[in-house]
């Protein structure tokens, strides 16, 4: 294993799936790397949409948006791995937003 002075993290990296990948998971997919340390890695699907508004989730979340044209937008599907589990990609980050990781200059996880 490589000492942490020389690990190279990929994230904030896209990882794209080639085109031949039968795995019905991951084929057609592009992966935002999330985390990406020496233990291990995290992403998230980015490019397959659900059939699930994002008004929908912020309805059960109690979560008011006053950007009424995201709402519209469908939910992605994220991965096959904690399905039960929902992940926010958001350019803005306040107080109320302790949770989040910035993965990119202004983008957050």
């Amino acid at each position: 294993m490589e000492s942490a002075e020389k690990f190279n993290s990929l994230q904030g990296n896209l990882l794209l799936a080639m085109p031949g990948m039968s795995d019905p998971f991951f084929s057609q997919t592009a992966i935002l790397i999330c985390e990406h340390n020496a233990e291990g890695a995290m992403g998230v699907v980015i490019n397959q949409p659900t059939e699930i508004r994002l008004e929908e989730v912020f309805e059960q979340l109690n979560f008011e948006s006053a950007d009424s044209q995201a709402k519209s937008k469908f939910i992605g599907y994220g991965g096959p791995v904690g399905r039960d589990q929902g992940f926010m990609l958001h350019n803005a980050c306040d107080e109320s937003w302790n949770s989040s990781i910035e993965i990119l200059e202004g983008i957050y996880l």
